[in-house]
């Protein structure tokens, strides 16, 4: 099923690939650095410096039937010289809007976190998007699918596959000309593990191209392997931090 995901990927692409070239010809390749503090709890407790790099590309399917989007962000901390973060995420998605509120996605998650149950979960899913609200200050979708997991435990090389039910909401509220929230849910159900995600955030505009971001992150499996060396089944992420974007 994952490679599935990729090849509706690929033929998204390659059935409209003049659409997907001129909206790169707009520059929405969007890059960021951001530095600041992090207070984690769960299997790896601790107080650090954060730094962080995300390149996003964002190509908006209100302005055209097809959309793509990819992410690419990065964690790494130490504390009185003892690593405490390491962390990698990637994610890619392609939509096609085929009413004025309902879409079709199909996207892919890997992520790579020494500190975690798994230490390496790669997500695959497929479905139907509904835009709940829209308007100039506000934004709510819903998205729910079938899809897969494919995840390594933590110490042991040892993978578990299962199928799984993806379900995710997003929503975006103005606060001001400058200030933005977000709420971000994903539940993932399987027959041997659910995941749960739930991230908040809270950004606000410094300069042009410098934001100050405060955010909180809850992660959750239902079941923790036997052989898995990381044994907390939340791990929390508050970060506080400027974001210079280039």
């Amino acid at each position: 099923m994952f490679f599935a995901r990729i090849l509706i990927l690929l033929l998204s692409l390659a059935i409209n690939p003049t659409g997907f070239a001129s909206h790169l010809d707009r520059d929405l390749l969007k890059n960021a650095i951001e530095l600041g503090g992090s207070l984690q709890t769960g299997n790896n407790p601790a107080t650090t410096v954060l730094g962080k790099f995300t390149s996003d590309l964002d190509i908006n399917y209100l302005d055209n039937p097809w959309g793509y989007s990819y992410l690419l962000s990065g964690r790494r901390a130490t504390a009185r010289g003892i690593e405490t973060a390491r962390m990698a995420r990637t994610h890619a998605e392609g939509r096609y809007l085929f009413s004025p509120r309902t879409y079709l996605f199909t996207k892919i998650n890997y992520v790579y976190n020494a500190y975690d149950v798994y230490d390496i979960v790669v997500r695959d899913s497929t479905g139907l998007g509904q835009i709940l609200i829209k308007d100039e200050r506000q934004k709510l979708t819903v998205e729910a699918g079938p899809g897969s997991t494919h995840q390594r435990i933590a110490g042991p090389d040892t993978w578990q596959n299962q199928f799984i039910g993806h379900a995710e909401s997003n929503y975006l509220l103005h606060l001001s000309e400058n200030a933005e929230f977000t709420q971000d849910v994903s539940v993932d159900v399987g027959s041997i593990n659910t995941f749960v995600r739930a991230i908040s955030g809270i950004k606000t505009s410094i300069l042009s191209n410098v934001d100050l971001r405060l955010s909180f992150e809850i992660d959750y499996y239902s079941t923790i392997p036997p052989q898995s060396t990381n044994t907390k089944k939340t791990d929390t992420y508050t970060d506080i931090a400027l974001v210079y974007k280039f």
